[in-house]
């Protein structure tokens, strides 16, 4: 493998690394918004939105940053991380609701 080639492997690899981290993050996001949208009584549907919302905000965000760029890909990356979790909680507290 060219020297090149090796660049764009590591550079692939960066790349899906980040992806990830922001997914977990997003995942993180979900499970403090869940417990607090529970606390007041907010639905599935409603802690969702907070978290599109979020993700959404965060990328226009990064409109305004020098060398980043706002991507509704990212969006969506970011909302499967919220989704899991949400609906991870939701099912484990379905069938444990103590």
């Amino acid at each position: 493998m060219s020297e090149r080639e090796e660049l764009e492997v590591f550079d692939y690899f960066v790349i899906v690394v980040r992806k990830l981290a922001h997914m977990m993050e997003y995942l993180i996001l979900g499970i403090i918004v869940f417990f607090l949208g529970k606390e007041y009584g907010l639905t599935i549907s409603s802690i969702l939105l907070i978290c599109l919302f979020l993700a959404l905000l965060d990328e226009i965000h990064q409109l305004f940053i020098s060398e980043r760029s706002g991507n509704m890909i990212d969006v969506g990356i970011d909302m499967i991380g919220s989704v899991v979790s949400i609906l991870f909680l939701k099912l484990l507290l379905k069938r444990n609701p103590d």
